[in-house]
């Protein structure tokens, strides 16, 4: 392994499912500028939901992914009105409306 990994891989995938991560699993987040705004130094890209054929995956598995990017500390979320024609800012926009919906972000 090229990056600290735990010795023992149980304990990590406990410690995932607990949200008790160790320091290193933990999300790191740098100024926007001088905005004052702190971004995720990961972010998600809205151009990996389309599949080679151009089906576009329904809102809830939208959702789903982008729940778990934000559960995981991300709060960088990438779009363009070129990803899939439009479809990909269509899509986030139903997603980030289902997770309104459920309590999962806020304005």
């Amino acid at each position: 392994c090229k990056v600290h990994c735990p010795s023992k891989p149980q304990k990590s995938i406990f410690l995932l499912r607990t949200k008790k991560r160790p320091e290193f699993l933990k999300m790191k987040y740098n100024r926007l500028g001088d905005t004052g705004l702190l971004v995720s130094e990961l972010s998600f890209g809205t151009w990996v939901t389309f599949q080679d054929n151009g089906q576009v995956p329904d809102p809830e598995q939208a959702y789903a992914l982008m729940k778990k990017a934000y559960d995981g500390g991300v709060n960088l979320f990438d779009n363009a009105e070129a990803y899939g024609f439009g479809q990909a800012e269509t899509l986030m926009g139903q997603a980030i409306a289902l997770g309104m919906e459920r309590g999962s972000w806020t304005r």
